[in-house]
């Protein structure tokens, strides 16, 4: 997101325009409800001294005239980018001292997927607790059907690829700059959210029954990979891998 503008129309009518970065230009009754939420919440944080032009009320007093923003649910219908900028513009707003902020974050859209919860201080909750929680939720469900004869290794296994395959058949005939607006249209971002949900899902069943801490397991790849691919120039950058430099496997 760039900016704002305003196109004209025929009768006196305008339209309200966002500019994206690829350069192209985007209707706002185009845009989806997570897209409208960011924008709308960016435009809320970004009122103030310097930014948008307010009008102190005169009868007022200076240092009561901090703007408070509310967001419970801020991160409805955000994903995981979307809400980690507002975060960031909240924190920089509040340190100019024109902004106090409380709020709490919520699943997004509905849909099941989770924004990742938010103390009113603005900070992560924390995501080794969600994981347990989200696992124990999973663990309790399947329970609940007796379906735990059926989660073996192999058999979660053999869901995880088949759900992560429904994942790359949304893309599949897409181009890359399709593929990149996918979360614009309502609908494509559902099945999208719906198949990541399953993907993350089996998943987690998966490390569950085999005792695994998913983000001990990836924390210790990231460390091997960090060596493994060191940025080039630094010290001790003798990297002979000449692998695919885009995966991390």
């Amino acid at each position: 997101m760039e900016g704002l503008t305003v196109q004209p129309l025929d009768g006196g009518f305008v339209r309200a325009v966002l500019a994206r970065s690829a350069g192209g230009a985007t209707p706002l009754e185009r845009l989806g409800d997570g897209e409208l939420r960011y924008l709308a919440l960016c435009l809320v944080l970004l009122t103030g001294p310097g930014v948008l032009a307010v009008d102190p009320a005169a009868e007022v007093l200076p240092a009561r005239q901090v703007l408070t923003v509310l967001a419970d649910g801020f991160d409805r219908c955000l994903d995981a980018r979307q809400a980690r900028e507002l975060l960031g513009l909240a924190a920089r707003m509040c340190e100019r001292g024109a902004h106090q902020a409380g709020g709490d974050g919520a699943r997004s859209c509905g849909r099941g997927g989770g924004g990742g919860g938010r103390g009113v201080d603005g900070r992560p909750g924390d995501v080794t607790e969600d994981l347990k929680a989200l696992q124990r939720r999973l663990a309790d469900f399947a329970a609940a059907r007796d379906w735990q004869p059926f989660h073996t290794p192999k058999n979660l296994a053999a869901a995880l690829s088949v759900e992560a395959s429904e994942l790359v058949e949304i893309f599949q005939w897409l181009t890359p700059e399709e593929s990149a607006r996918v979360m614009e249209s309502p609908a494509t971002a559902g099945r999208v959210e719906d198949e990541v949900a399953d993907v993350l899902a089996y998943l987690l069943q998966f490390c569950e029954v085999l005792g695994i801490d998913p983000q001990a397991a990836l924390s210790a790849k990231i460390d091997r990979n960090e060596r493994r691919f060191p940025v080039a120039g630094e010290a001790g950058d003798k990297s002979t891998d000449q692998g695919d430099h885009h995966s991390t496997e």
